[in-house]
């Protein structure tokens, strides 16, 4: 069987027949693996246990239902192992590995075949074999070489046939978090379905193809079990979970890679076809393609072999796919600087001239007219897709916060590091509700607060930073203005809700009044952001008895205190209050 990425045996200058993130590996996993030398001489954890909790927190799973292989295809083998099917689905064309572990035992294949006509999207006929007599069925969202996604409607009633039929349903979704749209978000699903198995794996989403570091996700406690037997005592090298731990941490890479990716394969798409090539849909990060007129016959049948001896480029040659046949080539979507040379490439070879003048102004852009009253709302809409997209399901109660904090600072990370102390949200908003006012750190913040929804509670917003008896004060003892401030605020006669978005010195005092006994705060709002004392400024309000939102590591900013303050005051503001 072939794959792409064969750079052992060719000279190979840009390849483009691995469809890996053309931006690389985040530079936290490269960090990772290089300190991870130091610990060689060390056997890895057997039961991978730091890499399933990451893997479960970026997922929302339980660690107890992931199993991690040396990438998906130690994962598609064990699985066959583990359930022994004797008849199974396959969809061609699809990803090779699925058939070479199914021939591991001994099981027959059907195959369901893609339709050229229909573009190569799964269709509802597919229902129609789904019976009794099947096992096992292997489907892929996105699906490799064809790159479409499958509907997620249709997906339900394969779901549905597949319970009935008592069929183990295997998605591989490697290619998942690339994809242009996700409309369902399968991560829910394995609560759902007991029959139903995700393969996933950072090697696509990640660039880390060489690391080899893949997991499954499964809500079947024995099949677990019996996918855990499979698999050798180390299979998952020290290198592989030091690296997946930093990956797992990385979880809005690949969804900020996604908008650069698909204007790169816009025009990709637009290029090929002003070639005369005949351009498959494609909702993933790669493109399939045919070439296919009479006059392209040596083209046809050789452009990898022509790209690769006279450019160095590597593309892959689809015709040993099931249900292929020459003249079928895939491509990544890569950089614009390698997808220029690719381009130039073909001219050449299909007699054209190259040329530079293949600029971005040759791609059809859309660009949205949406009146100033929708932004808002539009954009929160767009953040609730992506979050589905990674899988993500916030506490609603939280959700208006994280939102809002994404939307202030468009980093999706917040979703994942936003801390909240026990009733955190209705505390703060009886807070408001009953007159409190707000303290921040910053002008900035100060000028960010919506000050007329919180007038509208008896509330005022104060910065003491610029004060003259602060400054003075700060000056005469040899210690911040925020640190003076803090204590300034303390003397109010009223409850306050300290929103510190830029000074852990702030977070620094009020965690050394409390811990004296001189003040207690009735709310602490720290987000903080830098790199000295920042994050331990904030594990001192989280090991506190106060109520608080924290975001932990070294994100945030005077702007992300505000959108929390505003976020409590709109929700106020939408219940009617």
């Amino acid at each position: 069987m072939k794959h792409g990425g064969d750079i052992y045996r060719n000279k190979v200058k840009i390849d483009f027949s691995v469809n890996t993130n053309p931006f690389g590996m985040p530079d936290s996993v490269r960090v990772a693996l290089e300190d991870s030398i130091d610990m060689a001489q060390c056997y890895p954890d057997p039961s991978q246990e730091a890499l399933r909790k990451e893997i479960a927190a970026r997922y929302h799973v339980d660690p107890e239902q992931i199993v991690c292989g040396n990438g998906a295809s130690e994962l598609f083998t064990a699985i066959a192992n583990a359930y022994q099917p004797k008849k199974a689905i396959l969809i061609v064309p699809g990803f090779a590995g699925y058939k070479r572990s199914l021939l591991a035992v001994d099981c027959e294949i059907a195959y369901y075949q893609l339709r050229e006509s229909d573009g190569f999207e799964l269709t509802e006929d597919l229902l129609s074999v789904i019976n009794e007599d099947v096992d096992l069925l292997y489907l892929a969202c996105p699906n490799n070489p064809t790159g479409r996604m499958i509907d997620p409607q249709l997906f339900y009633k394969i779901m549905e046939r597949a319970t009935l039929n008592q069929v183990l349903v295997v998605l591989d979704v490697c290619f998942f978090e690339l994809m242009d749209e996700v409309s369902l978000s399968f991560m829910n699903l394995i609560t759902q379905y007991e029959n139903l198995i995700l393969v996933n794996a950072f090697t696509k989403s990640l660039a880390m193809a060489g690391v080899r570091i893949g997991f499954s996700l499964c809500g079947n406690d024995k099949l677990n079990i019996e996918l855990r037997k499979q698999l050798p005592e180390w299979n998952v090298s020290l290198f592989a979970q030091n690296g997946g731990i930093a990956a797992a941490r990385n979880w809005s890479y690949a969804s900020d890679s996604v908008k650069k990716i698909q204007l790169e394969k816009q025009y990709l798409i637009y290029q090929l076809k002003a070639l005369g090539i005949t351009v498959f849909k494609s909702d993933a990060n790669f493109i399939l393609f045919k070439v296919s007129t009479n006059e392209q016959l040596e083209l046809q049948n050789q452009l990898q072999e022509l790209l690769l001896k006279n450019y160095g480029i590597l593309i892959r040659d689809c015709s040993d796919f099931d249900g292929l046949t020459k003249g079928f080539y895939r491509i990544a979507v890569k950089k614009r600087e390698e997808n220029e040379i690719l381009i130039n490439a073909l001219r050449e070879l299909f007699g054209q001239t190259p040329g530079m003048d293949i600029a971005i102004k040759d791609v059809s852009i859309e660009i949205e007219h949406v009146l100033p009253s929708d932004i808002e709302r539009n954009s929160m809409l767009t953040i609730t897709k992506e979050l589905e997209k990674m899988g993500i399901v916030l506490d609603p109660i939280q959700a208006p916060v994280i939102k809002r904090c994404i939307h202030t600072t468009a980093d999706f990370e917040y979703a994942h590091t936003l801390r909240f102390s026990e009733n955190a949200i209705q505390i703060a908003k009886d807070l408001i509700r009953n007159g409190a006012d707000i303290v921040t750190d910053t002008n900035m913040g100060l000028s960010g607060i919506n000050k007329k929804e919180l007038g509208k509670y008896g509330g005022s917003v104060h910065c003491f930073m610029a004060d003259a008896d602060v400054a003075v004060e700060a000056k005469r003892r040899g210690v911040t203005r925020a640190t003076v401030s803090m204590e300034k605020a303390s003397l109010m006669d009223k409850p306050v809700i300290f929103a510190v978005g830029n000074a852990p010195t702030a977070l620094i005092e009020l965690s050394k009044m409390m811990e004296e006994g001189r003040y207690h705060p009735a709310f602490v709002i720290g987000v903080p952001v830098g790199f000295v004392n920042v994050i331990a400024s904030k594990e001192l309000i989280m090991k506190s008895d106060v109520p608080f939102i924290v975001n932990e590591g070294r994100k945030g900013g005077s702007n992300v205190a505000a959108a929390i303050c505003n976020a409590l005051l709109y929700a106020l503001r939408d219940e009617g209050e």
